[in-house]
């Protein structure tokens, strides 16, 4: 059983590797509050081109899925 985070995280991929943790979180603030926001770096501390969002509630979790749904090869 997925714990109260684990079901409103969401795996963000195909990020532009010049956009910042920062902006992605606001980025993400736009379907709902942010918990937490982890852009995936390499070693050198450059982008990997993904991400982990936690949103507070399970309906910004739900709204950026339903968009993504809509944009399978993008999300960001």
């Amino acid at each position: 059983m997925l714990s109260d985070e684990q079901q409103r995280e969401v795996f963000i991929k195909n990020i532009p590797y010049e956009i910042t943790e920062k902006q992605l979180a606001e980025w993400c603030k736009s379907f709902g509050p942010v918990s937490k926001c982890t852009l995936k770096l390499d070693k050198a501390g450059q982008s990997r081109g993904f991400a982990f969002v936690v949103f507070a509630t399970i309906e910004g979790h739900d709204a950026i899925r339903m968009i993504s749904k809509f944009q399978q090869k993008k999300t960001f």
